[in-house]
């Protein structure tokens, strides 16, 4: 994030609640496809990302 200018070496992770998705206008994604929890009048846009160079394919999911 650096080489676009944003500084993230004071933010952590975290999970969103109910009320972010509530005063988001556009909920995206990442692969889940169905395992989301739909919430009406939002618009989602769901985005995927690339397996890293050189991995062995898809890491196992972490919960």
């Amino acid at each position: 994030m650096t080489e676009e200018g944003i500084d993230i070496t004071v933010t952590s992770p975290r999970l969103l609640t109910t009320g972010d998705v509530m005063q988001a206008d556009v909920v995206i994604t990442m692969g889940c496809g169905d395992a989301c929890p739909l919430f009406p009048g939002k618009r989602y846009e769901d985005g995927e990302l690339d397996e890293p160079v050189g991995s062995a394919g898809p890491a196992p999911a972490r919960r």
